[in-house]
């Protein structure tokens, strides 16, 4: 029986180099927060003040401040939410070199859909449940190769 190689943050692109991980403030308010996933495209944010991280804020976590406001909608004005009121603390992180499999039990205990990739105290990285899936599939398959239906 042959075993797949091991796979980790060093021998897969999980975490892709030159790849920008953007962060907030724990006070930055919803609304910027979302405005910064945004404009750069991603889902996640460390939560880090001064040099710590100390959360992990997602899209989920802006909807359901959004589903409990106080009617208006603006977050910049409802009960002074913020980044670090809303992430989920403490962050769930990994050394550089965890296994796809550390990272997708972590996901899993912590009911989250990405971990930090933490060196010596250092964020270096995100990692997303799809980062992890698309790296055991070889990438994700073009929409014209996905079946629309799969047999038995």
């Amino acid at each position: 029986m042959s075993t797949a190689p091991r796979q980790s943050v060093h021998t897969d692109p999980v975490v892709r180099a030159g790849r920008r991980t953007v962060a907030v403030h724990p006070a930055t308010d919803p609304f910027t927060a979302l405005t910064v996933m945004r404009r750069n495209e991603v889902r996640h944010l460390p939560v880090v003040e001064g040099d710590r991280c100390v959360g992990l804020l997602s899209e989920g976590h802006l909807l359901a401040a959004l589903a409990s406001t106080n009617g208006s909608g603006d977050q910049r004005t409802d009960g002074g939410l913020n980044a670090g009121a809303l992430c989920h603390r403490p962050a769930p992180t990994v050394p550089p070199g965890s296994s796809l499999q550390a990272m997708a039990a972590i996901m899993t205990a912590e009911r989250v859909d990405a971990v930090l990739v933490v060196h010596r105290g250092e964020l270096v990285g995100i990692v997303t449940g799809s980062d992890v899936l698309g790296a055991i599939t070889g990438g994700w398959p073009a929409a014209a190769e996905v079946p629309e239906q799969v047999s038995d």
